[in-house]
């Protein structure tokens, strides 16, 4: 009963956080928004920790020390859930920066022992979904720790769906005796075909679909990154999305504010002219736009574009 109560304990943590992140007003600006959001970044950073503790639970109870492999795997999962837990636990209070990457760091050793847990074979842990969501979170958490811009959500977008799926699974199979049993001969060209099948579908469908919805996020149509322009100078200046590039300029009153948009890129090289003479230049990346609130503030500085 407590390893299934571990076991969904973790699931559903993981997916309370996901609906405070993605379903409150709070995430436009990043984590440095959503975690002082009010409850909605306690709710969030609670559900986090709520997951990664249930994790921590699971490795205690369901890996008895019996050899060298079964203790490493034990403490890295309890040692991996601890760091999760903690650093979920400061985000609504300590620098959000430092405290995301440290549950960042904390998952992707919950993810080594979640490969760890899904290969034992004839065990009940054993698991390829697992395994596969073990992978994702080492994947996803070497993208992310060092991402300037990372993204507040454990796993990805739609991580916790399947991340659910299997908690349960697992709770089922404690709280209905499961046993191993064994595999059904087949034939070899039976074999060789489900093999194909089962190629060809991680190919064309399953491995696109975890891509974009683990990191890329769903998408529809061409993606636009709106922002504001706030002309604070007493003149009218003529604003560039990318520097060096006219064509792109905009016009913008004095002490007015416009806004535009453009496609979503690693930086952004901003420019502001006042006739041919260039008074501003600043290089913002998604990350300094979220922190602005998308709102671009152009200020008489020429030494800014030497």
């Amino acid at each position: 009963m407590a390893i299934a109560c571990a076991a969904l304990l973790a699931g559903g943590g993981l997916g309370f956080a996901w609906a405070y992140t993605f379903l409150g007003s709070c995430l436009r600006y990043g984590i440095w928004e959503l975690f002082g959001c009010g409850y909605t970044g306690w709710a969030a950073a609670a559900g986090n920790a709520a997951a990664a503790a249930g994790c921590g639970m699971l490795a205690y109870l369901t890996l008895t020390p019996s050899g060298i492999a079964e203790r490493v795997l034990r403490i890295t999962g309890m040692g991996s859930s601890f760091v999760a837990t903690v650093g979920a636990l400061g985000l609504p209070v300590a620098p959000v920066d430092q405290f995301w990457r440290l549950v960042v760091l904390g998952w992707i050793g919950i993810g080594l022992w979640l490969i760890g847990l899904g290969v034992r074979r004839a065990t009940v842990t054993q698991s390829v979904l697992g395994t596969i969501l073990g992978g994702t979170l080492v994947v996803w958490g070497l993208v992310n720790i060092r991402n300037e811009d990372p993204l507040p959500v454990v796993g990805g977008p739609l991580f916790f769906l399947p991340f659910m799926i299997w908690t349960w699974r697992f709770a089922s199979r404690i709280a209905n005796g499961w046993r191993p049993r064994g595999v059904p001969s087949r034939r070899a060209w039976l074999r060789v075909a489900n093999d194909i099948v089962v190629a060809l579908a991680f190919v064309l469908i399953v491995i696109p679909a975890w891509l974009v919805s683990t990191f890329g996020g769903p998408i529809m149509g061409d993606p636009i990154q709106p922002f504001d322009v706030r002309n604070d100078t007493d003149e009218v200046i003529t604003f560039f999305t990318t520097r060096g590039q006219p064509a792109y300029g905009m016009v913008v009153g004095a002490r007015q504010t416009r806004s535009t948009g453009q496609f979503p890129r690693s930086s952004y090289p901003f420019s502001a002219n006042q006739g041919d003479r260039e008074i501003w230049c600043h290089t913002y990346t998604s990350a300094d736009l979220k922190r602005a609130h998308y709102v671009v503030i152009v200020t008489t500085d020429p030494a800014s574009c030497n």
